[in-house]
């Protein structure tokens, strides 16, 4: 493909297409849950009835993801106040020796958008914390604090640390991305080493940059109620900007580390960063450096693996849900990140926001950032939007941070960018308007396989093996705290642990059995859902990315043991999975046989065999793959196919059916056991993996009504498949009647849908009218050429039939002459090209004369037709060089050339040497052969 292709014009729809959506991933597993609160859960939802009466417990209701900034924190002399969100209810309360013990090693390493992080190191290991601190009370600054310049990072609301720990949980399969651990409530005061620790980060900080202030409190000011989020993940080495780029290799490695990082989540997530400065990347060896082999590419030499930290301002959505509302940061609650100028990496939030706003890559200065929900070209500005182009970005900002801060070889630096210099070209943000740019960071990430940086199997490589689950390495005292390891529940509004609530009297033995039984049970059930669950998503993204490199076989031998019965009887994996599995695995099935169909005779046979290749084939055109799917997929119930499954079936047979006979067929029959309930209820149960009445919503078929469409996202499925039924598999079959009539009193549509339906068809059957005028008048014309054609070949042949007459009519002439006049074979007007002619002109006069006895030649006659024939190969000369003046210049030219050669005295020496070497070599020759002659 050429690396064009790689860019797209800025300001282009950031909504992904169909066929984007297909690759989207499934969810990622499980992360790991404690019992205790999973049966609290259960036990939260009952109904207890005692004899003071009925009180019901319920759950909280979760935090809005916006909310007003939070009343000012109450009085440091307040007792503790006992915590109700559910955020804080469900987790371990640890205090800060907890979190760094004595002998245990703990060091701040950088301060994200409303975090401080650090690292803590014990026998068990090494982990990152993030401490996030929530709205609770801390001391006020001392007098010496305040001339220091400390500034007091705003407390939190747990809405705003919600999203990140989504975020986190999300991406923790994909690599580059840091593992998540696990996450704590931390109280109380903090510890001699956390305080330490916290002024050495604030001395270094004063050293590199002296105007520089701390962002979050000191640690001395922490009191008893003083409570912090802390989020525990796995250790991602040194921050980039205390590495040392050195040499060319890591240059390369830490670029398309990032790129291919960043392409994976938003396949997966509709991920962007929005905050990736050198802060929030860090780097490891992991390996010794390789030379690099010849033109092997320039990916994977430096041994480094890179990870990208703090997702505070990302923007994601769940990948289990493509309709799901995206968890996003809204950067219009402090406009002070766009107007600020401290750091080098606030012009990209000014670009980011400026996109958002115009679309387009100019960039508003500082002072333009005063409106919060400003309205730009699409409306008023939300950070919700999907726009992968803030990806791209920071992807310019880390390769100018890394050629502004490569400590190595100059000559590395020049051939890096040398090397990278149209790629750069559609990345800097500065370009002309004229120039093409990458939309996302998986355009980059092609452009880079394209020019042969990154091989297809490097590519395939980094994401087939997962990170490493890692466990925490910190542990609470259970002695200390013994509520640390007991989840709380909220009970009408108060704090009450599983015993307060539940006191052992109410709890019969019937009671506890029966939540034993179920807690079992439904703990095996959902490991088994789990595991299979996830064993289908690793499967997927296996076949998904063998189909992205173009390796076709693989990547269907890969998805088939998912669509395949294991066993006569029993159904297809895929049948077992959720509506969203199925159709993400189905459609990625579709999408691949449509690359095989396209694919050349050759390269299909060569790739698959030919056995194979022509049996996919004739799957497809002759439109078994549609039996397939509702028979290994629905149980061969029709109806419950999903629409999106339907619709790519339908687009596929449009695409490549022999007729759409086949095709109008199976909508037809979809559209009519879909809009009919299916009441055999002998058989359905049976065959369905899970009761209809006891599937969750997302294992089970929307009920059909009258319409088949039960929800907003039914209906424009349903509209969808209503489109490619009457608007194009109707007027293929030339149904145009009836593709009218079925518009017209479809349920489904209504009167502006079914207006524009009408109208679109109205405006097809014009197109094809107007095309059938254009190719009757084409057919026309080209009848009138023809037969144009046939009256100059008639005019032509009767020419040359009154030209072989004449001819004829002067050889017969000829051999009417008296026998003393000889034929020298010259005539007077020669006849080009039919030699053939002459010569049985010749036969002829020879059969004419007979038996006659021809005088010999004499010597005049014989110098008679040298010269007559000598004319006549001068006029014939001189016929040519008139009818052709530029032959007789070229004749002339190469005269006067040939005499200037050898009128040159050089040449002319050169020639006679030549000519004397010759005579000589030629006497010698035949002295010689007079010699062996003798002999």
């Amino acid at each position: 493909m050429p690396a064009a292709t790689t860019a797209r014009k800025y300001g282009k729809s950031s909504k992904r297409s169909k066929a984007e959506r297909l690759f989207a991933e499934l969810p990622q597993s499980p992360v790991r849950v404690d019992p205790l609160s999973c049966l609290a859960g259960k036990l939260d939802a009952l109904h207890i009835q005692s004899d003071a009466g009925k009180r019901r417990v319920e759950r909280q209701p979760p935090s809005p993801r916006r909310k007003q900034p939070p009343p000012p924190p109450p009085p440091s002399s307040s007792p503790r106040n006992e915590s109700t969100s559910p955020l804080q209810g469900s987790l371990r309360v640890l205090t800060w020796e907890d979190v760094c013990p004595a002998g245990d090693d703990i060091v701040k390493i950088a301060e994200a958008s409303y975090a401080e992080v650090y690292r803590v190191s014990n026998a068990r290991g090494t982990s990152i914390i993030k401490a996030i601190r929530l709205d609770s009370p801390i001391k006020r600054q001392t007098k010496a604090q305040v001339r220091a310049g400390l500034v007091d990072e705003e407390p939190h609301a747990e809405a705003d640390v919600d999203g990140e720990l989504q975020v986190s949980e999300w991406l923790a399969d994909v690599p580059g991305f840091v593992v998540y651990k696990e996450k704590y409530l931390v109280r109380g005061k903090a510890t001699g080493r956390l305080l330490e620790t916290h002024r050495a980060f604030q001395q270094r900080m004063k050293r590199q940059d002296p105007g520089r202030a701390q962002f979050y409190p000191s640690p001395s000011r922490y009191l008893e109620d003083t409570s912090f989020l802390v989020v525990e993940l796995g250790d991602a080495g040194t921050a980039l900007e205390d590495w040392h780029v050195e040499d060319e290799s890591q240059l390369w490695d830490i670029f398309l580390l990032e790129a291919v990082a960043l392409a994976r989540a938003e396949n997966l997530a509709k991920f962007e960063h929005r905050d990736l400065h050198e802060g929030n990347i860090c780097v490891r060896r992991v390996s010794s450096p390789r030379k690099r082999d010849g033109d092997d590419g320039f990916f994977g030499y430096s041994g480094l693996e890179m990870t990208i930290l703090d997702y505070g301002l990302s923007r994601a959505q769940d990948p289990a849900d493509d309709e799901a509302k995206p968890v996003a940061f809204d950067l219009e609650r402090d406009l002070g990140l766009f107007s600020s100028t401290h750091a080098s990496q606030c012009v990209v939030y000014r670009r980011m926001r400026s996109y958002l706003l115009r679309r387009d890559r100019k960039c508003i200065p500082a002072d333009g950032h005063k409106t919060p929900y400003a309205k730009g070209v699409d409306g008023p500005l939300s950070w919700d939007v999907y726009a992968p182009y803030t990806n791209v970005l920071w992807l310019a900002y880390l390769y100018r941070y890394l050629a502004d801060s490569f400590g190595g070889n100059k000559r590395d630096l020049a051939r890096f960018k040398r090397e990278t210099k149209e790629m750069w070209r559609h990345l800097d943000p500065d370009a002309a308007d004229e120039v093409l740019c990458f939309g996302s960071a998986a355009d980059v990430v092609g452009f880079a396989v394209e020019a042969g940086w990154i091989r297809q199997d490097q590519l395939i490589g980094t994401g087939a093996s997962l990170p490493d689950k890692e466990d925490s390495i910190i542990l609470a005292h259970p002695q200390a705290h013994p509520q640390a390891h007991r989840p709380a529940m909220a009970v009408s509004g108060h704090d009450a642990t599983l015993d307060d609530s539940f006191p052992r009297d109410l709890l019969s033995s019937s009671l506890s059995s029966s939540l034993s039984a179920y807690s079992v049970g439904s703990s095996a059930a959902s490991s088994t859902a789990a595991r299979r669950s996830s064993q289908m998503s690793k499967t997927y993204r296996q076949a998904s990315t063998l189909f992205l490199t173009r390796r076709l076989p693989e990547a269907l031998t890969t998805l088939t043991p998912l669509i395949v019965s294991p066993e006569k009887d029993e159904p297809a994996p895929v049948a077992r999975a959720s509506r969203t599995t199925r159709i993400k695995v189905w459609s990625l099935y579709l999408t691949i046989l449509h690359a095989v169909v396209e694919m050349e005779p050759d390269d299909g046979k060569e790739a698959f065999g030919n056995q194979q290749w022509r049996a996919l084939c004739l799957k497809v055109r002759d439109g078994l793959i549609w039996e397939e799917v509702v028979r290994d997929g629905y149980h061969g119930v029709e109806g419950d196919v999903d629409s999106d499954v339907v619709i790519n079936l339908a687009t596929l047979l449009l695409a490549h059916a022999r007729d759409q006979t086949l095709n109008q067929r199976r909508l037809e029959t979809y559209l009519a056991t879909s809009n009919t309930p299916n009441l055999d209820l002998t058989v359905r149960p049976d065959k369905s993996p899970v009761p209809r009445s006891h599937a969750g919503p997302r294992h089970r078929s929307p009920a059909p009504g009258t319409t088949g469409a039960e929800t907003p996202r039914d209906l424009n499925a349903r509209v969808k498949i209503l489109e490619l039924y009457t608007l194009h598999v109707l007027l293929r079959n030339n149904e145009w009647d009836y593709a009218r009539e079925f518009i017209s009193v479809s349920s489904v549509l209504d009167d502006e849908r079914r207006e524009a339906f009408l109208q679109a068809l109205e405006s097809l059957q014009e197109e094809q009218q107007e095309q059938e005028r254009q190719e009757r008048a084409e057919r026309h014309r080209q009848e009138e050429q023809l037969r144009r054609q046939i009256d100059d070949a008639r005019r032509l042949r009767a020419e040359n039939e009154e030209w072989e007459r004449k001819r004829l009519e002067d050889e017969a002439r000829r051999t009417r002459r008296p026998s003393t006049e000889v034929d020298y074979g010259v005539e007077a007007s020669p006849t080009p090209g039919r030699r053939h002619q002459r010569i049985s002109s010749r036969m002829a006069a020879s059969s004419s004369v007979g038996g006659k006895a021809v005088a010999p030649r004499t010597f005049t006659a014989r110098a008679s037709m040298i010269l007559s024939r000598l004319r006549a190969v001068l006029d014939g000369l001189a016929a040519s060089l008139n009818g052709n003046p530029a032959l007789l210049a070229r004749l002339l030219a190469f005269i006067v050339g040939l005499l200037i050669l050898v009128g040159h005295g050089g040449i002319r020496r050169q020639i006679q040497r030549v000519l004397a070497a010759s005579w000589t070599k030629f006497k010698t020759t035949a002295g010689m052969g007079t010699k062996i002659s003798y002999i």
